[in-house]
């Protein structure tokens, strides 16, 4: 967004508040994800260089994108969000605060930028809005702008490429996909104006353009078309454009294994994630927190055995053992029971089989060390996952509380 100019295999384009951010974030993931522009310093005139990405920009004003490329689109929006996972930075960010936000995203993937070779991705560009954000809300960003919902292609056809979405991605489904995407166009158009009068003169120029009254008037008629595409997706099976979980774990690289004292950071960082996903305010900052928790991950490897599941080479989750010796008897003098803790898979991958692949291997260790009975004090929510893992409802199981 802004003057960008082409000079051999570089790019050159004017810089703002939030490039040192946007430098550092693609610093961070230019060896960890295909397809990023590499920063190569700054020119004369005091502009950014960057590398040329080449590959042709499908436009969508007279086609659309093929299921292909949609995929690798959503694709590598997975693998970037993997990537990030222990990334922060404080910033400034351009793009508008997003409520709730778990990771730094790219916040503008769309088919203006990213370029392909035949229907793989070849690159992905114009980094500049990148900043907090959900998942979710980058799927529903890519939603309008790829399936496209900016436009009326009918509620069937619609349907079946916001499955694809979610089912490539993993975790979600294509309804929670579609109503997403009404506030995060919202958001995104309410903020042009206030971005432009601050004096981003991106957003002016997109004022000159029409915005944000076109892509308003294109929102109301998503809006109403919505309850038909909603319907459409009711009706799609699991033979039709859908993956199952098996499908999206056969796509990926998907590894459990027991974790050592030098994963105790990356565990650190994940309970930490995870705990930030719903509270507002810790008393503890981030870093001591990570320090406190290594150092205890470190001291109980032998009473609280760690796992972790990699997927695509990332820590994506964890899931703790934790052992306890009960008295002996005459009848077995070893005896132990287990304990299911800090059950944890990034957002991202829920529902994909990822957290499966994690019980699973906790149970087998379980079975391994003969352990008389596993136990998982669980939420609501996830009561299906481990009873569909085998756990039951004991009938003499009683807890005690102090009032």
């Amino acid at each position: 967004m802004g003057t960008v100019v082409r000079i051999g295999d570089t790019v050159r384009r004017q810089t703002g508040p939030w490039t040192p951010a946007v430098h550092a974030l693609l610093a961070h993931v230019a060896p960890r994800l295909e397809h990023v522009p590499r920063v190569l310093g700054f020119d004369d005139a005091g502009r950014e260089v960057l590398s040329y990405q080449p590959g042709r920009v499908v436009d969508v004003d007279t086609e659309m994108l093929t299921v292909r490329q949609l995929m690798s689109i959503v694709d590598w929006t997975r693998a970037l969000h993997h990537a990030v996972a222990d990334f922060h930075h404080p910033g400034p960010w351009r793009y508008f605060p997003i409520p709730g936000a778990t990771l730094i995203g790219h916040n503008d993937i769309a088919p203006y930028n990213v370029c392909f070779d035949g229907d793989a991705l070849a690159g992905v560009f114009d980094w500049d809005m990148a900043g907090p954000t959900t998942p979710l809300s980058e799927l529903a960003f890519i939603a309008w702008n790829c399936v496209p919902l900016w436009r009326d292609i009918g509620p069937e056809t619609a349907a079946r490429r916001l499955t694809l979405i979610a089912e490539t991605y993993g975790g979600y489904d294509g309804r929670q996909v579609l109503h997403a995407v009404p506030p995060r166009i919202r958001l995104m158009l309410d903020g042009i104006p206030i971005a432009a009068a601050a004096g981003d003169q991106g957003m002016a120029h997109l004022m000159t353009l029409g915005e944000p009254e076109r892509s308003n008037a294109s929102l109301a008629d998503l809006v109403d078309r919505i309850p038909a595409i909603d319907q459409a997706l009711g009706h799609i099976g699991s033979t039709q454009a859908r993956r199952t979980a098996s499908d999206t774990m056969h796509r990926m690289q998907v590894t459990v294994r027991r974790a050592t004292a030098i994963d105790a950071p990356a565990l650190a960082r994940l309970r930490w994630r995870w705990e930030t996903e719903g509270s507002e305010a810790l008393r503890i900052d981030r870093t001591s927190f990570v320090e406190y928790f290594a150092a205890w991950v470190v001291d109980h490897l032998h009473t609280h055995l760690p796992f972790v599941v990699e997927v695509d080479g990332r820590l994506s989750g964890m899931a703790f053992l934790n052992l306890t010796n009960r008295v002996p008897t005459p009848s077995k003098l070893d005896r132990r029971t287990g304990d299911v803790q800090s059950v944890y898979v990034v957002p991202e991958l829920r529902n994909s089989g990822v957290g499966a692949a994690l019980i699973g291997a906790v149970l087998a260790e379980a079975r391994q060390r003969e352990l008389r009975r596993v136990t998982v004090h669980s939420s609501d929510l996830a009561l299906p996952f481990y009873r569909r893992a085998g756990f039951g409802d004991p009938d003499n199981w009683l807890q005690w509380t102090p009032a």
